[in-house]
């Protein structure tokens, strides 16, 4: 619950909930021990040294025979089992279950339950100060992999000025404490939010264009901890594509979901969805600040009984333009899966076959 006690800020990563499900498939498959692994076995540890190590333990070999047995080693059986609707829905219903057998499966609504819910009408707006979201997305028309690392400088540079100000002797400790954590990480020629801490009053006067306060001069350099799920390049098979290391990525054989494998884990996952909309939007000048054309139209409504806090979700930053790309990643989730989230449309298979006789 939360009370007096509790930290007055919390700070979140929102990825796309469909885009999280097939990591974690993948990462599963690589990280468990198959019958014919030849790799050092282990309960725990091991994630980042994947390549000699694997994971395993009764239960965990339960988990490894439903992944590479029952559902193929293919995220996309899993997917489209969950709209199974043959023998009596039986097979879907295992798939549910399935799903929550897997490892990194907990959904964003599950993470988040205290902040959603009957129980939170009763719990004031004092405890939980600010809480701000920072979104692992890779928007149509954007930079060709995911904004994160720059959503985190964004971040801290907020947080650095708002408690330290400009003072540059503070700046030069600071960066000399990111130097040593970035060459103990090994993140290579990742600039920090210390090198962006400190500017001259002429950068500062530039803070609300598309500068954003942040160096660009390196950015083509930059390497993202996150693998891009589109991505045709050959990659490392042996890091882990949920971890913040740059040599984490996807497994080499993964498999793309088809349109009713995407569908139905939108609708699986409707709750997420809606939960990232209730952080977009307030409930109360919804209707007046968005028309019918409007291209964030709402698709799966807002959760009720949801903390006031969470539309404070974009609210960091040190300037409108820092909000606005938070929450065009937010929304570009919501926007890449609408016509799978309304369910007004229909079952996911008359959707998908609506879309094949449209030529969609």
């Amino acid at each position: 619950s939360l009370d007096a006690s509790s930290p007055d800020a919390l700070v979140v990563n929102v990825r796309d909930p469909i885009d999280r499900f097939v990591s974690a498939f993948r990462w599963r498959l690589l990280r468990l021990c198959s019958p014919d692994d030849e790799r050092e076995r282990g309960k725990r540890g091991g994630a980042a040294e994947a390549d000699r190590r694997c994971k395993i333990s009764e239960e965990l070999e339960e988990e490894e025979r439903m992944l590479r047995a029952t559902y193929r080693s293919d995220p996309n059986v899993l997917a489209e089992a969950l709209c199974d609707d043959g023998d009596d829905g039986t097979r879907r219903e295992k798939a549910r279950r399935d799903m929550t057998r897997m490892g990194h499966s907990a959904t964003l609504r599950e993470w988040l339950d205290f902040l959603v819910g009957d129980h939170v009408s009763g719990i004031p707006t004092v405890g939980l100060r600010e809480f701000w979201v920072v979104p692992l997305e890779t928007p149509p028309g954007a930079d060709d992999e995911p904004q994160f690392e720059r959503h985190v400088d964004r971040l801290l540079l907020s947080l650095l000025r708002s408690k330290y100000g400009r003072d540059p002797d503070v700046m030069r400790r600071i960066r000399r404490t990111f130097d040593e954590v970035n060459t103990t990480v090994g993140v290579g020629s990742r600039h920090s939010a210390a090198d962006y801490y400190y500017q001259d009053e002429s950068d500062k006067d530039n803070d609300d264009g598309d500068n954003d306060g942040i160096r660009n001069a390196d950015d083509n350099t930059r390497q993202t901890p996150f693998h891009n799920l589109n991505s045709n390049t050959k990659q490392n098979s042996n890091a882990n594509p949920n971890s913040n290391s740059t040599r984490a990525i996807k497994p080499a054989a993964a498999k793309t979901l088809s349109p009713l494998g995407e569908c139905c884990l939108a609708r699986y996952y409707l709750d997420d969805y809606r939960l990232i909309q209730t952080m977009l939007f307030n409930p109360e000048d919804y209707d007046t600040r968005h028309d019918a054309a409007s291209t964030t139209k709402m698709i799966p409504p807002i959760l009720p009984n949801a903390h006031p806090v969470l539309q404070r979700a974009c609210s960091w930053g040190e300037n409108a333009h820092h909000r606005y790309l938070c929450q065009r990643d937010l929304k570009s989730m919501i926007e890449r899966r609408a016509k799978y989230l309304d369910v007004q449309q229909g079952s996911c298979r008359r959707v998908v076959k609506g879309d094949d006789a449209n030529g969609g």
